[in-house]
Parts: structure tokens; sequence; C-alpha cells
């Protein structure tokens, strides 16, 4: 198969598509490319659905590069590699138990900067999505009915998802923001149980990174 692109999306539940029948917004690109060339493919692009649900920067920051390296084993010859990464969500919760932070938001810093160092050893096309916000009422009440450990908040949500923007601001990546693209359009009407997106929000989701992704690709080198 002639493969001419990989495109490796890391992230945690939401990037694995909970709650969407469809396998949510990572397998929405994957179908986007997927019809561009089938049912023949000719030049194709490897979609990875990277996703792990609960994870966190910490482990996000340890797998990267093994798992990138395993997937690029069968088409070495590849040099056309693209990174996609939505993670931070966990790190921002609450653990209630333990009454602290999923990762610390310094330590969060810090390993934006190790997974961004990681994916820079296969390539610098590089784009890290913005985080979610979330309705903290169904929230608590779907943390009581299915005995989750932890809580999430808005305002955890927002200094994580800025650090991110920050991060790519400094390291001169691309952010997707996704916070304030939900807010405008009613999030809670795009979220199932007031964290995870239903159909229609990872729809929404997609569609915002593709045509970010895709304005990207069509600017000349060097604007």
């Amino acid at each position: 198969m002639p493969v001419i692109k990989n495109i490796f999306i890391f992230g945690d539940s939401i990037t694995y598509g909970e709650w969407d029948q469809s396998g949510g917004w990572a397998n929405r690109i994957r179908s986007y490319y997927d019809q561009l060339v089938l049912p023949v493919p000719g030049d194709y692009i490897i979609t990875y659905n990277l996703g792990i649900p609960s994870d966190t920067s910490d482990g996000l920051a340890q797998r990267l590069t093994q798992e990138t390296r395993s997937r690029l084993t069968p088409n070495p010859s590849v040099r056309n590699i693209q990174f996609i990464i939505a993670i931070g969500t966990n790190d921002s919760r609450w653990l209630i138990e333990e009454q602290r932070r999923g990762v610390e938001l310094d330590q969060f810093t810090i390993n934006l900067e190790k997974i961004t160092a990681a994916a820079k050893l296969f390539s610098n096309d590089i784009s890290f999505i913005g985080l979610l916000p979330c309705i903290e009422e169904t929230v608590l009440k779907s943390a009581e009915k299915h005995q989750w450990v932890e809580i999430y908040d808005n305002r955890a949500l927002m200094q994580y998802d800025e650090a991110i923007r920050q991060h790519c601001l400094l390291s001169n990546l691309e952010f997707i923001d996704l916070y304030d693209a939900f807010i405008m359009h009613n999030h809670a009407s795009l979220l199932n149980d007031g964290l995870h997106p239903n159909a229609d929000g990872h729809a929404m989701i997609s569609d915002l990174i593709l045509t970010r992704l895709k304005t990207t690709a069509e600017q000349p080198a060097g604007s």
C-alpha cells in the first residue's frame, strides 16, 4: 500500500471517542482522509487514534516516542508525519480523595515541553487541541451516579487550556481552540455527561480541526 503520510492523534477518552457510536472526532478525521482515496487506495494516509481513556500529560510524555516508533516500523520510508495532540482535561481534574489536581499546572507545562520534544524527533508538524468546557452541575451528578473518583470545573479547564495556548505560542506550534467555539455554540447541547462530547460535539470538533489544518496547509511558506 503506497503510504504518503502518517497522522498520529494522541489524547484521552475524548480523543478515543467515548459516547459516540461513530468512534469520536479522531475517527471522523480518519474517515475524511479515507474517503479521499477509497474504495481503491492510491496515495494513502494512515491515521492512528491513540487516545487512551483517563490519560494525562504524564502518561503521554512517557508513551509518545515508543507508540510512534512502533507504528512507523512497517513503513520506514514515510517521512510525512503529523501529530495532533489533545491532552489536559484529566490533568485539570480534581481528585476527590487525594485533594489535588490530576497533574499540577507547573508539571503540566513541563510535560507539554517533553511531549513536543518527543514529537519533534519525528516531525515539526505538530498541532495541539484546546480543551472543552464542562457543565459543572451535570459533571457532579455523573460523578455521583457513576462513582467517579474525580470532578471537573471550568476554572481549572480554562487555566490548563491557557497553558496549552501559551506553550504553542512560545514554541511556534498550531493551537486549535475548542473552548470558545463550544461556548459560542451552546456547549450544553454538545456534551453527553457534562464532560464528554455527544455525536454532534465530536462532529464539530473534527470539523474545526480539519478546517484549521486545511487552511494552514494552504498557506504559503513563511506566512
